[in-house]
């Protein structure tokens, strides 16, 4: 039941190296407590047996007979079902260096207080299980918060040290550092702020199309109801017909233009008959209703008031 906790030749899963020997285990030894996926609330048992081997640090569990919940994990390691184990700790030094086994600038984790070690589901390397990192305060350092945490790390570090922090190279393509307005020698740092950068004014373009489209919308609207209510004026086409003839002139509004020019007005009655000599009301409309009237012809219906109050009357019972 031996299990490996770290593996210092490996990056674990959190994008590190932790040395062995930069272990401070003062406060752990004082209380070698065994958690479930570093929930304090679970202590489980304790661990034992320290061993460090070519780079491996090795622990054994000792599982709280006496915990029902210990118990059912210890089955599970038993049976082969749970074989991970996780370090909890508090970073102290860490700086930049070449990694000898890839050549690729790696992260080390150079000093560390070790708080706890737990048995977990998930590995983080081929060799060992995920890392938990507390900060200063004891507290779990969230996820998205790591990378600036231990870029602090380092900055400390170096500061303590009287040096200056070396910064992670980056392996950006000469079209990624252009679009970036970075130099070639940009750190971490200068591309964090850069992407940021980007971020807020991707956010304002997009604002200002969405204004400018909004405003665009508002103004075909505005021309798309013109020129249906001038159409109805025109008596081109009855009022029913409006939203219909509004929704093809925000589709097209050129087509609608076509469409509604190459329609005839319709001849009222106020321009068909002269005002003088008025004789009668065209055959057509001899059965008109006063609904008719207003619907197809209001202006008419004006003219008819005026020139004609017996009709007019006639049709409203006056």
């Amino acid at each position: 039941m031996e299990f490996v906790v770290n593996d210092e030749t490996r990056v674990n899963d959190r994008g590190f190296i932790l040395l062995n020997d930069g272990m401070q285990a003062e406060r752990y030894n004082s209380n070698p407590v065994m958690l479930y996926s570093h929930d304090y609330r679970q202590v489980i048992g304790r661990w034992k047996d320290l061993t460090i081997k070519d780079g491996k640090m090795y622990l054994t569990p000792e599982f709280d007979e006496d915990d029902p919940a210990a118990k059912i994990i210890k089955g599970k390691v038993e049976r082969n079902f749970l074989r991970g184990a996780s370090l909890g700790l508090r970073p102290i030094n860490a700086e930049y260096r070449t990694n000898p086994e890839t050549g690729e600038e790696c992260l080390y984790v150079t000093a560390w207080e070790w708080m706890e070690c737990s048995i977990c589901a998930i590995p983080s390397n081929a060799s060992a299980l995920a890392v938990q990192i507390y900060d200063d305060s004891r507290n779990p350092v969230k996820k998205e918060q790591l990378s600036a945490y231990l870029d602090h790390v380092v900055k400390l570090s170096a500061t303590v040290h009287n040096q200056t922090p070396k910064i992670m190279k980056l392996n950006l393509s000469a079209q990624a550092i252009e679009a970036l307005g970075l130099s070639a020698e940009a750190g971490i740092e200068d591309v964090e702020r850069a992407i940021l950068n980007l971020s807020t004014n991707a956010k304002k373009a997009s604002q200002a199309l969405k204004e400018f489209q909004d405003a665009r919308e508002n103004a075909l609207k505005l021309s798309a109801e013109k020129l249906v209510d001038d159409a109805i004026a025109a008596g081109k086409i009855t009022a029913d017909k409006k939203d219909g003839f509004v929704r093809l002139a925000m589709a097209d509004l050129e087509m609608a233009k076509e469409a509604l020019g190459n329609m005839p007005a319709k001849k009222t009655y106020s321009s068909a008959i002269s005002p003088v000599g008025l004789s009668g009301i065209p055959a057509e409309r001899k059965n008109w209703t006063a609904t008719d009237w207003m619907q197809k012809d209001m202006s008419g219906l004006m003219k008819l008031k005026a020139e004609m109050p017996e009709e007019y009357n006639r049709l409203f019972n006056l």
